[in-house]
């Protein structure tokens, strides 16, 4: 809450979860270190780990950063790309997306305001130009990146898979 407070839009992007389930030992010897065999606020101050979680929460919150520097990159790219086939740049988002993860119609029309007819059919238009793959149907359906997309170089898909891994 404290960080939406100071306008931290996205919380979610600077989670700590991820990187403590990849470092588990350091997470329980941090505990361990801070309460002791039994908690007794007298014995046992948090300043070491209030200095801990603090730590983790600075390095997600840097990687949130550099995912943040790297979207208007990544979108140029992607843009000029596109400009390039001679297809609509508006496509560019939904690229982008597919490529951070699984795609699907809902997400879309969330993530751009449309209509979920308007997104599944942009979805169509955007596989039909061999952007995307379709995998699944109907209500199952999602999209992932075709070769053409994968090949892009693009930061923000690395970033963001290296935060949910917490690195």
């Amino acid at each position: 809450m404290e960080l939406i407070r100071d306008g931290i839009q996205s919380p979610e992007l600077i989670s700590i979860e991820a990187y403590l389930r990849r470092n588990r030992d350091e997470y329980i010897a941090a505990l361990r270190t801070t309460l002791g065999p039994t908690y007794d606020p007298d014995q046992h101050p948090v300043t070491e780990w209030l200095d801990y979680y603090t730590r983790i929460t600075l390095d997600r919150l840097e990687a949130r950063n550099r995912l943040l520097d790297w979207l208007p990159t990544d979108i140029g790219v992607l843009i000029s790309v596109l400009a390039d086939a001679g297809e609509p740049l508006e496509w560019a988002p939904t690229l982008l997306a597919a490529r951070v993860g699984r795609l699907r119609t809902a997400a879309l029309a969330e993530l751009t305001g449309r209509s979920m007819p308007a997104a599944r059919a942009e979805l169509g238009r955007v596989s039909r130009a061999g952007w995307l793959e379709p995998h699944g149907t109907t209500r199952g359906r999602w999209y992932a990146p075709s070769e053409r997309l994968s090949a892009l170089p693009l930061h923000v898909p690395e970033l963001v898979e290296l935060m949910a891994a917490g690195e």
